[in-house]
């Protein structure tokens, strides 16, 4: 009887069922081999939390709704969550979308509506050999552009640029806050291709480089980003 009601209502029903229990973030970690753990907040009391595999996910079982019903599910979690990606797992990006990861013939890439990717350049400064700066970046920047892989226009990324530079020594703080800059640089380009072929991404700054570096970052900055809408405060004197 359930499987001959309209899309629409059935569509409802899956929407209310996969809502979070705390909030609808998922955050994406890489598992084993190319499995993704998908994370979200489970409450431990009033005011703390702890983050568990969802188990909205155990819906997903074809022998329990059928395999139709399954997939109409999974449709609704994909369009209703938020997913998100640290920094360090963001090589998982590319997998994470385009792979059918739950065996119901259903991609991420054909369905979330809701992404945030966190990225730190100041942890790719950190890196000491030139080549693994270039392995480094090369990798963010293939990421961001598996983003290619988005099918619609109601898809937001929100790329989250953390400019915050932890500890560092007076006499490497200019080359790593150049090296920073340079990472700055290379992303925002692929970004501003993406947005090109029509994907919805708003890129966030968060935090200041106050010391001198002999890089216009603020003029620079402003001038890629033709169409980022996010006040951009970065002072370089």
């Amino acid at each position: 009887m359930y499987s001959r009601l309209p899309w629409e209502l059935r569509n409802h029903v899956h929407t209310f069922c996969v809502q979070g229990a705390y909030d609808n973030e998922v955050v994406v970690r890489q598992s084993t081999g190319s499995k993704m753990a998908l994370l979200v907040r489970q409450p431990t009391d009033e005011h703390t939390y702890q983050w568990v595999e969802d188990p909205i996910l155990q819906l997903l079982n074809p022998r329990r709704i059928g395999r139709s019903g399954a997939s109409e599910v999974l449709d609704a979690y994909y369009r209703t969550r938020t997913f998100t990606f640290a920094h360090r797992e963001l090589e998982g990006l590319r997998a994470f979308l385009e792979n059918d990861n739950f065996g119901l013939g259903v991609r991420p890439a054909d369905n979330v509506r809701r992404m945030h990717l966190q990225i730190q350049p100041f942890l790719y400064a950190q890196v000491q050999s030139s080549i693994s700066k270039e392995e480094n970046i090369t990798g963010c920047c293939q990421a961001l552009e598996a983003l290619a892989t988005i099918q619609g226009s109601r898809t937001t990324v929100v790329v989250h640029m953390n400019l915050a530079q932890g500890f560092l020594d007076d006499e490497e703080h200019g080359q790593r806050l150049a090296d920073a800059a340079e990472f700055v640089f290379r992303t925002s380009a692929v970004i501003n291709t993406l947005r090109l072929v029509g994907l919805t991404i708003e890129l966030v700054f968060e935090g200041r480089w106050e010391e001198s570096c002999g890089l216009q970052l603020c003029d620079k900055l402003v001038s890629s980003l033709d169409h980022c809408r996010t006040q951009i405060e970065i002072a370089c004197a």
